[in-house]
């Protein structure tokens, strides 16, 4: 299955994380931040996420 980038919303909504965050995540490779996402953003990216057959073709600028 392949989704076209065009239907997935943009995901350019910086922010700064906290020393928490980037220390944990040196330490592990991971770290959760809450609220990155909105209920919406995680439902249309979750095929993407959770199916590796889910591609998305690059765009090339």
């Amino acid at each position: 299955m392949t989704i076209s980038a065009s239907q997935l919303p943009p995901l350019d909504n910086f922010r700064n994380l906290s020393t928490e965050n980037i220390n944990e995540f040196h330490a592990k490779g991971h770290t959760l931040v809450k609220g990155i996402l909105s209920g919406e953003e995680i439902a249309t990216y979750r095929p993407v996420i959770v199916d590796p057959n889910v591609t998305i073709p690059k765009i090339v600028n």
